[in-house]
């Protein structure tokens, strides 16, 4: 759904509502009005957040210190307006519905009120932490990974990913969960993943970045380079965060795989974060490697 601010925001601001997780996408070339340098009344989160995206390349400043949206945003209704207007208020009064229809130029939280806003719910077979802890008890070490995904693959949640493209036409992908990128030979790369769970304007939340997004829009420890070298995963950065925007493609990554030496496991947890977070199940994935290796995956710094 086509929504956009207020009448008190003038500049450009392109964004979208999508009733099934409630989020609102701030597209590409929108500007933000969120000072990234003093956090004010804002709140904590959503000031840590726009320095998470400026870090990241999400979005960055221009010459005349606009901050500009490179890759899309996914926020609470709220939480994108606080970025798009710096100010605190309730985005379901806010956003205003911009595309035709008996909701045209009326509040977002009008749409929420009527009888025809209905909250989808998934397709995913719903998990319980009961059934996740006995994977976990019953396995070792050595087989707990393979336990991990037919687990998933029991409940429509485990997703395989040889190609970019396939990935970013997947709609399995577009929640919270956890990555795991390895090469095709087995070994482990990289372990990721999306959906933490913070605190937004006194409310807990799930972080709008979903799988996809946190795969195709990271700038570190890794990248997907798919502008000059088709299908290139490249990582360790050979810049800090601040800099590493600034350098060619080719100069900021001290190593890369090509994507067909690669697979992408997904572990979709949509509508079960309240039974296994992302943190949990990204944090046992790498304690089991470490356990294995006594190393970290090569792309991971931090466990």
């Amino acid at each position: 759904m086509n929504i956009k601010p207020n009448n008190s925001i003038t500049t450009r601001c392109d964004a979208l509502f999508d009733p099934v997780t409630e989020d609102v996408e701030i597209r590409q070339g929108s500007v933000l009005h969120i000072n990234p340098d003093v956090r004010g009344g804002i709140p904590k989160g959503n000031f840590e957040s726009i320095n998470e995206y400026i870090n990241t390349g999400i979005a960055s400043r221009n010459a005349d210190g606009t901050l500009i949206v490179n890759n899309s945003i996914f926020e609470s209704p709220s939480a994108a307006w606080v970025m798009v207007s710096g100010k605190c208020g309730s985005g379901w009064d806010k956003w205003i519905i911009n595309e035709e229809g008996s909701f045209f130029g009326k509040p977002l939280n009008d749409f929420r009120q009527s009888n025809k806003y209905i909250k989808k719910t998934s397709n995913f077979l719903p998990i319980s932490k009961k059934e996740f802890d006995r994977v976990i008890y019953k396995s070792d070490e050595t087989d707990l990974y393979v336990k991990l995904a037919e687990f998933f693959k029991k409940h429509d949640r485990f997703f395989e990913f040889t190609t970019y493209e396939s990935l970013q036409t997947s709609h399995n992908v577009n929640g919270p969960g956890v990555y795991v990128i390895k090469r095709i030979s087995g070994e482990t790369i990289y372990v990721g993943m999306s959906g933490k769970i913070k605190r937004d304007n006194n409310q807990i939340r799930i972080n709008g970045r979903t799988i996809y997004t946190r795969i195709t829009t990271s700038k570190n420890p890794y990248t997907f380079d798919i502008n000059n070298f088709q299908n290139v995963f490249r990582f360790s950065p050979n810049y800090n965060e601040a800099n590493l925007k600034n350098k060619p493609m080719e100069e900021m990554y001290a190593e890369y795989f090509n994507m067909s030496d690669l697979v992408i496991n997904c572990f979709v947890l949509q509508d079960a974060v309240d039974e296994v977070s992302p943190t949990l199940l990204e944090s046992i994935i790498l304690q089991n490697h470490f356990k294995l290796n006594s190393d970290l995956p090569v792309a991971n710094n931090q466990l």
